[in-house]
């Protein structure tokens, strides 16, 4: 998957797709836009591993442990790719 892909896959997901800024592009293109992070799977074998990184999530929310928090509870399936939606850490202060 590409760029353009994962952005195409971004606004069939009803998320600002020309705002996004592009943090990674490897297993997953990982986007941030406005106060969420947005994680584009390559295809629909990853949308299992996706649901679990969601249901860590919650536990470790559910736990109190200090530790990026989802924005959804499950993963959207967009086009064939998982979709998954985090809240953004501010930026680190150095």
């Amino acid at each position: 998957m590409d760029e353009a892909r994962a952005r195409e896959v971004l606004d069939g997901a009803g998320l600002p797709a020309g705002e996004a800024e592009l943090l990674a592009l490897g297993e997953n293109a990982v986007f941030a836009t406005g106060d969420l992070v947005v994680k584009v799977g390559r295809d629909a074998e990853l949308l299992g591993r996706a649901e679990r990184e969601l249901a860590l999530a919650a536990w470790l929310a559910e736990a109190g442990v200090p530790a990026v928090r989802a924005a959804e509870e499950e993963p959207r399936l967009v086009a064939g790719h998982p979709v998954t939606l985090w809240h953004r850490l501010p930026a680190a202060v150095r």
